[in-house]
C-alpha cells in the first residue's frame, strides 16, 4: 500500500481499493464470493474472487473524503447517460490502527480535489 493507495473492507465482503494523482482518483473493487458447499462426506467452503474494471474519476469530481470511526466514506460527482450529476458514494472500513494513515490520505485527497477545481 503506498501514501496515495488506501485499502477498504466493504459491507459485501469485497475489497476496495482507492488510490488518487493529482489528477485521478481511482477505485478498484474485488469481490470476495464465499458459499458453503456440501459434499457427501464433509461440507467446505468454496471462495473465488471476482475483479471489476477500475473506476477513474478526475479529482475535481470528488466533494468529500471523510473517516469517522473506522469507517472512511468518499463522496463524488458524475454524470448518466442523460448527462445529469449523481452523487455517488463510496463507503468501507479500515483497521483501527490504520486511522491515522487513513485521515491523512482523506486530508491529502481533499485538499487536491479542492486545489485542482
Amino acid at each position: 500500500m503506498s501514501a496515495r493507495e488506501l485499502v477498504l473492507d466493504t459491507s459485501d465482503g469485497g475489497i476496495t481499493t482507492l488510490s488518487f494523482t493529482e489528477s485521478t482518483l481511482t477505485i478498484r473493487s474485488d469481490l470476495r464470493l464465499h458459499r458453503l458447499v456440501s459434499s457427501k462426506s464433509a461440507p467446505f467452503l468454496f471462495s473465488s474472487s471476482a475483479s471489476v474494471s477500475p473506476v477513474e474519476i478526475p479529482t475535481n469530481s470528488v466533494i468529500a473524503a471523510t473517516l469517522s470511526g473506522s469507517t472512511i466514506e468518499v463522496s463524488y460527482v458524475t454524470r448518466n447517460k442523460k448527462q445529469r450529476l449523481h452523487m455517488k458514494h463510496v463507503r468501507g472500513n479500515v483497521l483501527k490502527r490504520d486511522a491515522s494513515l487513513a485521515k491523512q490520505w482523506c486530508s491529502s485527497l481533499t485538499w487536491i480535489a479542492y486545489k485542482s477545481s
